[in-house]
């Protein structure tokens, strides 16, 4: 099953759910993660993938939204990648010490195989 909310791509692979967000990430995007992430945490998924491949600039409330993805997965014990994060995106994570919370992968690929199903 494939979830589509308006700015959040999720598909399942795997042992894994990867969220794909679009090249602006902000207010408009938070209200359709936290669905998405619902779906992914509510599956015996043990990896959630956050593709910021397409992002070309994030703000305060995507960075919120990302915090409360990495809260939610911590209680349930899922664990949370980041991957393609490039330009404004990575300095503003970098700048809130996000990358303490969530390893950084270059591509969804090396993502996935970064990390494996126990």
């Amino acid at each position: 099953m494939v979830f589509r909310g308006n700015h959040v791509r999720a598909r399942r692979q795997g042992h894994a759910w990867v969220l794909a967000f679009p090249k602006e990430f902000g207010a408009d995007v938070e209200e359709h993660l936290a669905p998405a992430a619902e779906q992914a945490l509510a599956s015996d998924a043990t990896l959630i993938v956050l593709d910021f491949t397409s992002v070309e600039f994030t703000n305060s409330a995507g960075i919120g939204a990302i915090v409360d993805v990495l809260r939610r997965a911590r209680e349930r014990g899922v664990a949370v990648v980041l991957a393609g994060v490039k330009g404004q995106p990575r300095i503003i994570i970098e700048r809130v010490g996000l990358f303490g919370f969530a390893r950084a992968y270059e591509t969804v690929d090396e993502a996935l195989r970064g990390t494996s199903a126990p």
